[in-house]
């Protein structure tokens, strides 16, 4: 009966919104999901009272098979890790702190995102402190610093992020030419219409930059599900987003969603600040399809526990019909949380 009522409510929210369809049904089946899990003292840098820690970001460096993760809170720093394909064996190669050079150094730090261009050379990541795209070396030397518009500033006149739900999210086209960032949680300017759109689901803006120029390309819209974050997302060769969501609350813990979305699809915001200035019966959202949820593990039995998950990037062995999906969670310093390195894969 419930499945019924479901497929009933999934067919009215279609004909209010003229056919868009919010996320498809599954044709993709998860695999095993392994988990590593990394104690702060099994790695000790050059300064100890730096703690390893408060990994928010990972992406992959294939010609050299190691992942580099990042930390959120200062100094700036990232690490190298590595994965033994065979046994599994997750290893700290090292540390790297972030310095800048002939750019300013910002007054906060608060790295989110983290990805690698397809030649290998540049890494780039968030600063959710200041809304900017940071492009550094892999020695760690900042040399070019993208600052988004106002609008995506923190602010208090209500418009821009809130605070600590700014840029999580990060993704690069497989050719290396365009960006796309998100904030966690809904835009201030946005938020006043946000619940007339579609309840129980809250809008966000996914931002395509130029990497050449930072220029704005363009805007869409995506429905994270109520109560969750967008934390990441990766960019596959098929032109899809791969996005993380997360919620956490003291009863269930923390609540962890992964879906593709079809960004070829969707309206185009750009031009529009507040989504009150736009018709929700005629925008259409990118449509999106529910690939793993951690959550209904737990449900079915399987007692796994995952952290404050925050980073996702695709691992080797991906490809069209396979994806070796690796999460990173944060553990926030906090000693009743740990930093865990998640294997996950998806079979089409």
């Amino acid at each position: 009966m419930l499945v019924h009522r479901q497929k009933f409510l999934f067919l009215i929210i279609l004909l209010l919104f003229g056919g868009q369809t919010l996320s498809a049904q599954w044709d993709w089946t998860s695999g095993q999901v392994t988990i590593h899990t990394l104690l702060p003292e099994s790695f000790a840098g050059k300064d100890p009272s730096v703690k390893m820690g408060g990994l928010s970001g990972i992406c992959y460096n294939g010609q050299q098979d190691v992942y580099y993760a990042i930390s959120d809170k200062p100094p700036g720093r990232f690490y190298t890790l590595r994965v033994d394909r065979l046994d599994g064996t997750l290893t700290v190669l090292r540390e790297t702190r972030i310095t800048f050079s002939d750019v300013s150094v910002p007054k906060l730090m608060d790295p989110e995102a983290i990805r690698l261009t397809p030649d290998g050379k540049t890494l780039i990541w968030t600063n959710e402190a200041h809304s900017t795209v940071n492009l550094m070396d892999l020695e760690g030397v900042v040399y070019r610093v993208i600052q988004l518009p106002l609008a995506y500033q923190p602010d208090q006149k209500g418009q821009g992020i809130h605070n600590n739900s700014g840029l999580e999210s990060l993704a690069i086209s497989p050719d290396g030419s365009t960006l796309v960032v998100a904030s966690e949680h809904i835009l201030k300017q946005d938020e006043k219409c946000g619940s007339t759109w579609m309840p129980p689901y809250h809008p966000l803006r996914l931002v395509y930059l130029d990497l050449a120029t930072g220029d704005i390309l363009y805007e869409k819209l995506y429905y994270a599900q109520n109560g969750h974050g967008l934390v990441d997302m990766i960019w596959d060769e098929e032109g899809s987003l791969w996005c993380l969501e997360r919620s956490w609350s003291p009863l269930t813990g923390n609540d962890i969603l992964v879906y593709r979305a079809d960004v070829n699809n969707g309206s185009t915001l750009k031009g529009h600040p507040r989504l009150c200035d736009l018709d929700p019966e005629t925008t259409w959202s990118v449509k999106a399809t529910l690939v793993h949820d951690f959550q209904a593990e737990r449900k079915s039995g399987q007692q796994r526990r995952y952290d404050n998950v925050e980073g996702m990037t695709f691992g080797p062995g991906s490809s069209k019909d396979t994806w070796r999906m690796i999460l990173v969670s944060d553990d926030n310093f906090d000693k009743r949380q740990v930093t865990q390195v998640i294997e996950l894969s998806i079979h089409r």
